[in-house]
């Protein structure tokens, strides 16, 4: 395991992880980005959980993710229930199936917190 993923506070621990510094800050126009109809569902439910763990509402979109948004993403190059979380300018979810995508946003989620910048997700 290296010192990445034992710096992150995420159950499971990720198979790897490459943490570039800084943080993603999430504000009251970010979105959560469906990038197929199917992912709606588990946009909405991270819609209510981002609300319920730190307070902030955000809209679900089924457009173009833009810098700031969380985007989930099928990728048919991740099988079963492998999945990406990638922060820069936004933060992406991706993996080859629904469930997949669920359980990176799981991840997500883990790794949230609030610091004097507002509401980050670390990159």
């Amino acid at each position: 395991m290296n010192a990445d993923v034992k710096s992150l506070a995420v159950i499971p621990a990720p198979k790897s992880c490459k943490l570039a510094g800084g943080n993603m800050v999430l504000t009251d126009k970010s979105r959560i980005v469906a990038s197929k109809t199917e992912l709606m569902p588990l946009a909405k439910t991270l819609v209510t959980e981002i609300e319920q763990l730190v307070g902030l509402t955000l809209e679900t979109s089924d457009k173009s993710a833009s810098a700031g948004d969380i985007e989930l993403v099928i990728d048919a190059g991740l099988k079963d229930e492998a999945y990406a979380l990638e922060v820069g300018k936004k933060a992406t979810v991706k993996a080859g199936n629904v469930a997949a995508v669920a359980q990176g946003s799981v991840t997500l989620l883990q790794s949230l917190s609030i610091r004097e910048g507002g509401i980050v997700l670390p990159r």
